[in-house]
């Protein structure tokens, strides 16, 4: 007799302990060769007349019958089917999944990598015509020698206006007392007080405040070349802002300063809102005089730089090259994580065509109960054994066939 655990291989077997409530099942070759029988009674019948009640032929109809190559008709074929349009909707899914990253590999390839490509050719390109500029000495910088004075003499001035600004707008901001100023003041010079914005006292009187006022406005002054030491946007935006707003509170304070000595002689109202300290010609005089130099100063400190750079044709292109060759290297580096990319989903559809083998693997599997399965098997074998007996010639097979047939059911712990 055949040894019928080879009819009895369990793909999902492991190392852990099998679930004792359910059974499971080799695959079919095709999911399209199960066959409906109306009663599994009658086809147990038909199969012993069929195999002339051999135990070859009833381990192989047995086998069919435990494999779900043989379904009943009515709710268990349903079930199955039900159960198996859940993995097509998996399946159906993952393709899906997987034709999407096909889509997205074919984007970065054919058109994301090969435009990173062009951009360092081009560049490749620029790089070797600046080299040939250089080497034959044809290189055109545009350098006037006028313009690089002037920008300079601009710079250097509205600097020293700005140190000066500076330095008297925080002494009369910060320093300067209105009751001592009133002192000995007269009718006639009266109205040259209340209209003078700054204090020019720190240019004439030297004392310690001197050196904390001027460096103070060299601080101020220098925080004003920091907009041009970065590509941020949002640094830039910070750069200026700041003076902004620290030249509105020194023009606040100094208009405040002014009402104060006026409210002192009692030339002004005092209770006059606050905020109609910012509507004072003053008040924008001070941001007029202060802050658009400051900008104007910034810019054209950068016009000179740039000037000055022409100089050097030279060292204009060596510039030029090196911005280049970073340019060059930041393609590469998009390219690498598009490549990186790249990998990654095709890993992904690697893992989504295992998943599916793994799910078209399982949906060839009927997954029973045992007492199911155990019903079917017994009413299998029951229709197998009328036949045999009402056979002369097969009658004597019953005891071998019993005998197979508990073999079988033990290997499958269902006895």
């Amino acid at each position: 007799m055949r040894n019928i655990k080879t009819f009895l291989k369990n793909p999902f077997s492991t190392n852990k302990k099998p679930d004792v409530s359910l059974v499971n099942f080799e695959p079919s070759l095709d999911v399209s060769s199960q066959e409906t029988v109306t009663n599994m009674n009658d086809w147990g019948a038909q199969q012993a007349m069929k195999h002339r009640g051999s135990t070859e032929g009833l381990i192989s109809s047995l086998t069919r019958v435990q494999r779900g190559h043989i379904v009943e008709a009515g709710s268990e074929q349903n079930k199955q089917n039900e159960a198996k349009k859940q993995y097509y909707d998996q399946i159906n899914q993952n393709e899906k999944d997987i034709a999407s990253k096909y889509s997205s590999i074919e984007e970065i390839e054919e058109n994301k990598i090969p435009f990173e490509n062009n951009k360092i050719q081009d560049k490749r390109e620029d790089i070797n015509k600046l080299e040939l500029d250089m080497s034959s000495s044809i290189i055109s910088s545009n350098y006037s020698a006028v313009n690089n004075y002037f920008l300079l003499a601009l710079v250097v001035l509205i600097g020293i206006y700005l140190l000066m600004f500076y330095a008297s707008a925080i002494n009369a901001a910060l320093f300067t007392n209105m009751g001592d100023k009133l002192q000995g003041v007269t009718s006639d010079n009266l109205d040259a007080l209340f209209v003078s914005i700054f204090d020019i006292e720190v240019f004439t009187v030297w004392t310690a405040k001197s050196i904390f006022i001027y460096i103070a406005a060299v601080l101020f002054i220098g925080i004003g070349y920091l907009p041009h030491t970065t590509n941020n946007v949002f640094k830039k935006v910070l750069f200026y802002l700041f003076p902004l707003v620290v030249d509105a509170m020194l023009a606040y304070k100094i208009e405040v300063n002014i009402y104060e000595s006026k409210v002192m002689t009692g030339l002004a109202d005092p209770d006059m809102p606050w905020f109609n300290h910012m509507l004072s010609v003053n008040f924008w005089l001070v941001l007029a005089f202060g802050y658009v130099a400051y900008i104007v100063w910034g810019q054209l400190w950068e016009a000179w730089t740039e000037e000055r750079e022409k100089k050097n044709a030279g060292r204009m292109s060596y510039i030029q090259i090196q911005n280049l060759k970073k340019n060059i290297d930041s393609h590469e580096a998009q390219i690498m994580k598009y490549k990186t990319e790249v990998n990654n989903l095709k890993s992904d559809i690697d893992s989504l065509n295992k998943d599916i083998e793994r799910l078209k693997n399982e949906m060839n599997y009927v997954v029973y109960s045992r007492q199911d399965l155990s019903r079917k098997l017994n009413t299998f074998f029951d229709g197998w054994l009328i036949f045999l007996s009402t056979d002369s010639q097969l009658i004597n097979n019953i005891p071998a066939s019993k005998s197979t047939f508990q073999e079988y059911i033990s290997n499958l712990n269902l006895a």
